[in-house]
């Protein structure tokens, strides 16, 4: 969608209500559901712009809801950890971490994942990495993952997710923002002062 039609709005909205969780847990059956989100911002830190800042959301969101994982995705730090050594992750870390994860069968023996991830637009980095990691994730076990992204209208993105369900959400959201824009218009002084004018009647044109 169109920049302020209200992508982030509604992701947030989608990511946490509870008539999407009673659909994905209808997709999931008697499989453990597993929802994450992430949502990117360009003018934040440097986690919330990045590739390492949507895979560390991820990992952590999955094992807050699994613990029973932590041990196998991260054995030397459990193993550290059990020793009182002091932790640090790296990217490196980070990223095996998750791929182990994802990539062990066993996983999706009991558990079915759903990712909601907004602002694919604001993402700080190669585009067409991300959208093949994401991809790759999705084709690994199709059956197992489910993605939800939303982003501006950029042609990498319109390309590549071309064959994806989709919506553009300014289509959707257009009469509700005119609705907006005039209602604060016309209780706005200083176009009322302007009512009658012939600077009115020009900005009526525009």
């Amino acid at each position: 969608g169109k920049p302020g039609a209200g992508k982030s709005t509604l992701m947030k909205y989608l990511s946490m209500h509870s008539v999407t969780k009673e659909y994905l847990k209808v997709w999931s059956r008697d499989e453990q559901l597993v929802l994450a989100r992430f949502f990117f911002w360009r003018h934040g830190s440097e986690f919330q712009k990045s590739f390492k800042g949507l895979l560390r959301s991820l990992l952590h969101s999955i094992l807050a809801q699994c613990p029973d994982f932590i041990k196998a995705t991260f054995p030397a730090q459990w193993e550290m950890a059990r020793r009182g050594v002091a932790l640090r992750f790296e990217h490196a870390d980070v990223q095996a971490a998750f791929d182990s994860l994802m990539q062990r069968s066993e996983v999706y023996q009991q558990h079915r994942f759903a990712f909601f991830i907004d602002g694919l637009d604001e993402f700080e980095g190669r585009e067409n990495n991300l959208v093949r990691t994401l991809l790759d994730w999705l084709q690994s076990k199709p059956d197992a993952i489910k993605i939800c992204v939303s982003s501006r209208e950029l042609p990498i993105f319109q390309e590549r997710f071309s064959a994806c369900p989709k919506f553009r959400l300014h289509e959707l959201t257009q009469s509700d923002i005119l609705a907006f824009v005039d209602d604060v218009l016309r209780n706005n002084e200083d176009v009322a002062a302007l009512a009658g004018t012939q600077d009115f009647a020009n900005l009526g044109r525009c």
